[in-house]
């Protein structure tokens, strides 16, 4: 009885087999191909690195405009009034981290003042948010 289903489970097993190897080197010929049309990319189509001035400058166009809550040593506490192309809502809370920051870019500032400030993008996950690299502070009437 035994005998009679060897040769059936050896064959499921081989074909399983088979397929696994398929999709393994189906997985590793796609993530080639990612790696080297990025590096293409990159090289071929004029894009500049990461540490190219003009690129980096590019990148740093997240801007948004608040309210002034709260001035501390080393933060300013805002609520968004226009979350511009952020997609931070309307009155969302926000910190802007100014420990490291050249103080010529903020100390002229007061409690009650809407600003528009650039950004690199990226949003410490907390609440309410962190924002640690800051390009440009304004006036909105200055914006």
């Amino acid at each position: 009885m035994k005998k009679k289903y060897v040769i059936p489970i050896l064959a499921l097993v081989i074909f399983v087999l088979i397929i696994a190897l398929a999709f393994y080197q189906n997985v590793v010929s796609n993530s080639k191909d990612d790696i080297s049309s990025a590096n293409n990319n990159s090289s071929n189509s004029g894009a500049k690195s990461l540490t190219d001035k003009q690129t980096e400058t590019e990148m740093h166009n997240m801007i948004f405009e608040g309210k002034i809550c709260d001035i501390r040593e080393d933060e300013i506490e805002l609520r968004v009034t226009d979350g511009k192309n952020t997609g931070f809502p309307v009155g969302e809370p926000l910190i802007l981290m100014t420990q490291g920051i050249d103080s010529e870019l903020y100390s002229w500032l007061s409690v009650g003042d809407n600003i528009c400030v650039e950004f690199d993008g990226i949003v410490m996950n907390s609440y309410p948010g962190r924002i640690g690299s800051i390009y440009n502070i304004n006036t909105t009437e200055d914006f």
